[in-house]
């Protein structure tokens, strides 16, 4: 089943406050960056494969992550074994890799359509309602999947993580203690943490060495968080803090369960901060979050984090007249928080104002700390809006890869900023640098193949459209490499 990735390094978070300010540029830098999609987190399980064919035609194309022609290929086995659900199973497998969600329904429920009672069908077809948020029904057939065979590998997982979305979290814990796995072992230890930090660490030992480099950081990640806590500290500040670093890694619903746990601890005296927080998840959770913003802010009036927070989700909401008036109370309380600086230019930028979005970007500059992510972020600025290309942007660029010659982001925008102003040759040098650095850059990919048109090289630019139409999970450049594929002919 298709995992998010995990984070490349555990950072100890002695003091959370600290560890969300510090993190604010480099969540900016992620949510602005590169649009890229590395190897699968999780190898998919699947059961063994019956037909010869498989490993001589489909097993390779996989390895290559070549995923159209493993389909394709697959879609010929359904074809010769007409009563088999093998070959269907594997085709929705690697659309939940894809994250095509509604292709991979159909393709589970054509494996099903040939043996109703086969629980890896099931599985999948659960697993693509879960990640429609489609709850109700994926609980049902979790549940299904349960009575059919109920010791399958994932199986206490897709339960689990069902429960976890619906906010059911005793339930939850319930269904991972069904199953002693590595995945199930994590999510215990992040759910008993705030309560028993013994127990979370002993689920945490219990995790079986893992070849799975997603699983292995995740365990590394809550290992070295919880080594941050003694038997001194307050069970407020550990559930607080597991909050907070849950929600750093986008676990929303189990940073949900830790928040309010915290603020269960807090009692008569809230903290505003953590309120902000679970106003957050909410957010991420597709729930009402703006009266929690508003409890938060009641709280804490003057906390420069309460408001940047309530300022994004604004943002993000559209109300961007709302946040634009939070981010300038937020420069206020803290002008030294060079991320409030450039939510602002963000803002101005969505609101048209160009030219007050780049001097607040060049704000943050002056009072940033660590420079060059505020770099990175002001010439993506350039890139995303056309803006100043010639006279400011490409000078700046090219500044910036001569002081940074490994950074692949900076590689990508230069090479793409050389081709709008007209330098199609330098833009496909540059892009292939940029490849080199980081070979599952999309949007590098997507640009080169651009380039790679304009020079006309049409072979090469359909080969980098295929591997982003194969590599692509959400990034939104797969329809953009269809329609360019479609237009080379």
């Amino acid at each position: 089943m298709p995992q998010k990735t995990a984070p490349k390094s555990a950072k100890k978070p002695t003091d959370w406050l600290t560890l969300y300010i510090a993190s604010l540029s480099i969540l900016l830098i992620v949510l602005l960056g590169s649009l890229f999609v590395e190897p699968t987190s999780k190898p998919i399980i699947y059961p063994e494969f019956s037909h010869p064919e498989y490993t001589t035609q489909v097993e390779p194309l996989i390895v290559e992550r070549q995923f159209q022609a493993a389909i394709d290929e697959l879609e010929t086995l359904v074809v010769i074994y007409p009563t088999s659900a093998q070959p269907l199973i594997y085709i929705g497998q690697i659309y939940l890799m894809q994250h095509r969600w509604l292709m991979a329904e159909d393709a589970f429920n054509r494996a099903l359509a040939r043996d109703a009672d086969h629980a890896w069908a099931m599985a999948g077809l659960a697993e693509t309602m879960l990640q429609q948020g489609r709850l109700t029904s994926a609980l049902v057939i979790w549940q299904e999947v349960a009575e059919v065979n109920p010791t399958m590998p994932g199986l206490a997982s897709g339960l689990g993580r069902t429960y976890l979305l619906q906010g059911n979290f005793e339930s939850a814990e319930a269904a991972f203690r069904q199953q002693s796995d590595t995945e199930s072992h994590w999510y215990l230890a992040a759910l008993t943490a705030p309560r028993d930090l013994v127990t979370a660490r002993n689920y945490l030992y219990a995790m079986s060495p893992s070849r799975n480099s997603y699983w292995q950081s995740q365990r590394d990640y809550l290992l070295e968080l919880l080594a941050s806590f003694d038997q001194n500290t307050p069970p407020a500040k550990v559930a607080q803090t597991m909050g907070v670093a849950l929600s750093q890694i986008g676990e929303w619903p189990l940073a949900s369960h830790a928040l309010n746990q915290a603020l269960d601890l807090q009692g008569d005296t809230p903290n505003g901060e953590t309120v902000a927080f679970l106003a957050k998840t909410q957010a991420q959770l597709g729930r009402p979050a703006f009266e929690l913003f508003e409890e938060a802010r009641r709280i804490a009036p003057e906390s420069a984090l309460v408001l940047y927070m309530q300022g994004r989700y604004l943002r993000e909401q559209g109300a961007l007249r709302a946040a634009r008036r939070t981010f300038a109370e937020a420069v206020i309380a803290d002008p030294e928080n060079a991320a409030a600086y450039i939510e602002m230019g963000i803002t101005r930028a969505e609101q048209g104002n160009l030219t007050a979005a780049e001097a607040w970007y060049l704000e943050a500059l002056q009072v940033a700390e660590n420079k060059a992510p505020f770099e990175l972020l002001l010439a993506r600025f350039y890139v995303e809006h056309n803006y100043q290309l010639t006279e400011t942007g490409l000078p700046y660029l090219e500044a910036f890869v001569k002081s940074h010659p490994t950074h692949a982001e900076a590689h990508e925008m230069l090479g793409w900023m050389q081709f709008v102003t007209g330098d199609a040759d330098e833009a496909e040098k540059t892009l292939k640098q940029a490849i080199e650095l980081n070979p599952n850059a999309l949007s590098a990919r997507y640009y080169l193949a651009r380039s790679l048109v304009g020079n006309n090289k049409p072979l090469e630019a359909k080969d980098e459209y295929q591997r982003i139409i194969d590599w692509d999970t959400s990034t939104g450049l797969r329809e953009l490499a269809l329609r360019g594929l479609k237009q080379l002919g």
